[in-house]
């Protein structure tokens, strides 16, 4: 040291062998002309105190306070770490999202303590199962990360992964009382360590929301046709959320067609999206009807386009029948749908009769069925048909006919296409033919689209068709515009010609 050089350094002490302490110590050595120290001034300070304050609130950014785990902050320093020691040892990483299952209903049901030693149970269990040189962090919530570096092959992995999740799913005992635990895990494998650990876990989670489709309490990685799908329903969203802001809903319709007269008797109203010069289908904002709020806002503005149609068509005259809209289950389920399609009637001046609602099997006993069926009465008892679509596919069954308020039901395409070849499907045909005469209820046969296939089902005693031989879906202006008749006219004459045959046979 120089002459009149300052030092400052801590000490770590041992005291009464029991405790370290922690002293500062800042000094001066003094000396001699030549050079030889002969004293030192300075002060020493017990800092432990303070010391210890720092370390908890250093301990506290970086760690979750419930487990012990790492949170987010902890999480990135590690990350960086294992990331960049796998990168210099040409090692993959893998980076998973565990997600719990039923955290919510354990909260819900048992209260949120027994909900948090279910957290701090897992988390138990993850630092188990990872060994040193990983991370296991909580982000809060339900949901924790791991990072490790690996050299297994997929299958390996996959293996890893599989005991990660039985793991998982052993039973949780608290005070006695064995509960359910299981957690969803999505996994992205990495060799590049471009992508920041944002974008890892933005990955990892799109991957464990995969899990939770393929059954909760397993595992799924992230891949290129995942982000895919991703990018690709979130465009649906958006394009769902212009065309009710901007009233691209354009609606089209197929006509329906009595196979007795080959007169109009209706139409079904099929969503399209007039985007530009183009109009798009429902595929293109086909993930929109799994949002509740975008698929009742879609609903809506069909509906509403639907009866000012229909509004207009009854000023001019045009005799048109009953005009058909399907319904999702987002909507059906949403509350006091009845009474807003109720009140679209009075507002447009439409009687509920030249109204169908179209719903799906699985509508009608899925998620809420008991809501949709209250739903569905109402609407029926107000005058409002209600008919099954795609009726043979799913899972309804004759206990749902006969319970439920149905008006009519509809023969699925698929039976129809193949009916004059698979003996099975014209047994299908014929049976549900049959059964709507017993059960008096309308029937559609759908997908319609060769004068054989007509034949066919007049013969077995369907009295009402559509399909692309009457007609395609086509705009309101198209309709009124067009004075082409949607029964082709060499049909229309052998129609009336076999009523007419029929008449006169009967009457002799």
């Amino acid at each position: 040291m120089l002459l009149g050089e300052t030092a400052s350094f801590e000490l770590q002490l041992l005291r009464d062998g029991l405790s370290f302490r922690t002293i500062w110590v800042e000094g001066r050595p003094e000396r001699d002309r030549e050079g030889n120290i002969i004293a030192a001034r300075g002060l020493c300070q017990d800092i432990s105190e303070r010391r210890s304050i720092e370390h908890a609130l250093l301990w506290n950014a970086t760690h979750d306070g419930l487990t012990g785990l790492f949170n987010i902050e902890g999480l990135r320093t590690q990350a960086a770490g294992i990331l960049g020691r796998a990168r210099s040892q040409r090692d993959a990483a893998i980076v998973g999202l565990v997600d719990l299952d039923h955290l919510k209903l354990v909260n819900d049901t048992l209260g949120h303590a027994v909900g948090d030693a279910l957290i701090v149970e897992v988390s138990r269990r993850l630092q188990g199962f990872f060994g040193e040189g990983s991370c296991v962090a909580r982000l809060g919530g339900d949901e924790f990360v791991f990072i490790e570096r690996t050299k297994d092959d997929q299958s390996a992995l996959e293996q890893r992964l599989h005991d990660l999740v039985s793991l998982l799913k052993q039973p949780f005992e608290y005070h006695g009382r064995q509960l359910d635990c299981s957690g969803s895990v999505g996994v992205v494998v990495t060799c590049e360590f471009e992508p920041s650990l944002d974008s890892l876990l933005r990955n990892a989670d799109l991957a464990m929301y995969r899990a939770k489709e393929i059954g909760r309490g397993a595992f799924a990685f992230f891949s290129s046709d995942l982000q895919a799908s991703v990018e690709r329903k979130v465009a649906h969203l958006d394009l769902a959320r212009l065309a009710v802001g901007s009233k691209l809903v354009v609606p089209h319709f197929q006509p329906k067609v009595s196979l007795e007269t080959g007169a109009l008797i209706g139409f079904e109203a099929l969503l399209r999206l007039k985007v530009g010069d183009r109009i798009l289908p429902p595929s293109a904002v086909e993930h929109a009807f799994e949002n509740v709020e975008l698929a009742t806002r879609l609903g809506d503005e069909m509906l509403r386009r639907v009866l000012e149609q229909i509004r207009q068509w009854r000023l001019e005259n045009f005799e048109f029948g009953s005009i058909a809209v399907n319904v999702s289950g987002a909507e059906l389920l949403r509350s006091g749908y009845p009474q807003r399609v109720l009140e679209a009637l009075t507002r447009a001046n439409v009687p509920p009769s030249a109204l169908e609602i179209e719903v799906t099997e699985g509508v009608l006993i899925g998620r809420g069925a008991e809501r949709v069926a209250g739903a569905i009465r109402q609407l029926r008892d107000a005058g409002v048909k209600i008919v099954l679509d795609d009726f043979g596919t799913g899972y309804a069954s004759l206990t749902h006919l006969k319970c439920l308020p149905i008006s009519g039901i509809k023969i699925d395409k698929s039976f129809v296409s193949d009916m004059l070849e698979d003996e099975s499907d014209a047994s299908i045909v014929r049976a549900l033919v049959g059964l709507a005469d017993a059960l008096m209820i309308d029937l559609v046969a759908e997908g319609v689209e060769t004068e054989e296939q007509v034949k066919f089902l007049r013969d077995c005693g369907c009295k009402v068709a559509q399909g692309f031989l009457f007609g395609r879906p086509v705009s309101a202006q198209e309709i009124v515009s067009s004075s082409v008749d949607p029964c082709a006219s060499s049909l229309r004459e052998e129609l009336e010609g076999q009523t007419r045959r029929a008449t006169s046979h009967g009457s002799t």
